[in-house]
């Protein structure tokens, strides 16, 4: 009985001790950054995706802030953008003059996205309603493909590299 219960209790700390092994952080180099940011502005996607990029880049911001985000909360006068973070919590972010080139070039097409129904989503799928979160990954995959950045890349490696 006493053994049954030492190898319960090796196996509750090894159970814990790979819980506090953490992976490394995958983030990209100075390199694949340039090329995933050198899009080549032809159409409105690209336009919108060039700013999505640039934003997402600069600002650490969480993929759930950015699809969310209204055109009201883009403050191109002190450069900051309001976002709801985690548990709804409003955060106040600095963006730089670069990303806000982006995002004025992309509001100024907008429009060209509607489909009827205006909404104030700032970043709008080609349906003209409110990017999710799936549809930019699935834009992101698109995007590092025609890159050639071979390492798996989410919304949180932005974030991670910033």
């Amino acid at each position: 009985m006493a053994r049954q219960k030492s190898n319960d209790a090796l196996d509750i700390f090894l159970y814990n001790l790979s819980k506090l092994e953490k992976e490394i952080i995958e983030m990209l180099t100075e390199e694949e950054v340039d090329k995933l940011l050198d899009i080549k502005l032809n159409t409105r996607f690209d336009y919108r995706n060039k700013a999505m990029l640039e934003l997402l880049y600069s600002s650490g911001l969480r993929i759930s802030e950015l699809v969310n985000l209204t055109t009201r909360d883009i403050d191109f006068t002190n450069s900051i953008v309001r976002c709801f973070g985690k548990g709804s919590k409003e955060r106040i972010v600095p963006i730089n003059e670069y990303s806000l080139y982006y995002i004025k070039l992309y509001y100024d097409m907008r429009d060209t996205f509607f489909k009827g129904k205006v909404n104030d989503y700032l970043f709008l799928n080609n349906h003209g309603k409110k990017l999710t979160r799936q549809g930019f990954n699935k834009i992101l995959d698109k995007i590092l493909e025609t890159c050639d950045i071979n390492k798996e890349v989410t919304p949180h490696t932005l974030r991670h590299s910033f």
